[in-house]
């Protein structure tokens, strides 16, 4: 008598070779970018006063660009979030 190991028996295994589309490889690349990106540019909150008030060309200061950069990113996402909430919003 045959013994029963499964719903399917062994000879009927199908093997899914699944790869990312060429697609799925450029945004997985993009978004390891984007996080390269993000922990180089959190390393500049962490200068200390005399690095953070030098200014190039005579123009802004180190820490006036990083404000600069956290308003715009609340903006950019304040924008976003209308966009995906409210129909026909314009920008």
């Amino acid at each position: 008598m045959a013994r029963h190991r499964g719903f399917f028996p062994d000879i009927l295994t199908i093997r899914v070779d699944v790869r990312p589309t060429e697609g799925i490889v450029r945004n997985m690349q993009l978004l390891r970018e984007l996080e390269a990106t993000r922990d180089e540019t959190l390393r500049y909150f962490s200068l200390d006063q005399g690095d953070l008030t030098r200014t190039y060309a005579g123009k802004w200061s180190v820490r006036f660009i990083l404000h600069h950069l956290s308003d715009s990113e609340t903006v950019l996402f304040d924008r976003i979030r209308r966009v995906l909430s409210e129909p026909r919003q314009v920008l």
